[in-house]
């Protein structure tokens, strides 16, 4: 009767072992990135900039949040966000006044230019000569739970993004990026001089049926470009891309549909019942 018992303590242990922790998937966050200029166009940093962001939750994320910018003026705050809370409101004071935006409940993200007037920036080594372009990759699939929190799509991960800067001289330099875990990209043109109002920034993937195009904007010498694909209308039979990089919250690699490696419990549970299934058998030989 030992034996039994041995197995019954296993699987007390067990069930009170944690779980694996779930990461911070798209469906956990919030994203708000700004690049912030003075009047001269040149990149503000070590600044705290004036941001609201009424009806969130307050926690950040840890080792994502840039509480003030860095020497490209670049800020971003990461908000652990579930359910999207409605009438939410992203402001950006400025001296100029402010600036503001309704959140996205589908990418998830706000992108914001943000030029301080009177503020007094300095220009880091090969700044001017470098145009960024970031954004993120999504599809709409219709209401679906993402890691328990209701979505209306998923964010591409591991995808790959190509970045074409077309010149007002026709001439194109196209670079190309893959999504990281959270659908976003990020590219860097070495340019000889700020972009004219005439460049254009485009971005496609191969993932998705979409093109993003905008103005190359010369003053914050970044570009935020969102690739998002809405669902087929009823009458289109081209079937959903399906080649392995939408994100799956229990997915660990690129193309990946397995499970989330079980915690200690799960496993010390698997681990009891092989055990007490060894011993009856043992017994019965017996």
């Amino acid at each position: 009767m030992r034996a039994p018992v041995l197995v019954l303590a296993l699987v007390a242990v067990a069930a009170l072992a944690p779980a694996a922790a779930a990461d911070h998937v798209y469906s956990h966050r919030y994203v708000v990135a700004a690049r912030a200029v003075d009047d001269l166009g040149r990149p503000v940093p070590n600044t705290q900039l004036d941001l609201t962001v009424a009806g969130f939750e307050r926690d950040v994320c840890r080792g994502f949040t840039q509480f003030t910018t860095d020497e490209n003026g670049d800020f971003l705050l990461c908000i652990h966000q579930h359910a999207m809370p409605r009438d939410a409101e992203i402001v950006f004071g400025t001296p100029d006044g402010p600036l503001r935006f309704t959140p996205d409940p589908d990418t998830r993200h706000t992108y914001a230019a943000v030029r301080l007037a009177g503020a007094e920036g300095a220009i880091p080594d090969g700044w001017d000569r470098t145009f960024v372009v970031t954004g993120r990759l999504w599809r709409e699939t219709g209401p679906i739970m993402l890691d328990n929190v209701p979505v209306n799509g998923e964010a591409l991960r591991f995808a790959p993004v190509d970045v074409t800067l077309t010149f007002p001289d026709g001439r194109k330099v196209t670079k190309n990026a893959t999504t990281d875990g959270y659908g976003d990209y990020r590219v860097a043109f070495d340019v000889a001089a700020r972009p004219s109002v005439t460049t254009l920034v485009s971005a496609r993937s191969s993932a998705l049926n979409v093109t993003a195009e905008a103005p190359a904007d010369g003053a914050f010498m970044r570009a935020h470009l969102v690739l998002a694909e809405m669902r087929p209308t009823l009458d289109d039979d081209r079937p959903p891309a399906d080649d392995g990089s939408v994100e799956d919250p229990r997915g660990d690699a690129p193309g990946s549909r397995t499970p989330t490696v079980p915690g200690p419990g799960a496993l010390t549970i698997a681990g009891a019942a092989a055990l007490a299934i060894a011993l009856a058998r043992r017994r019965a030989r017996s």
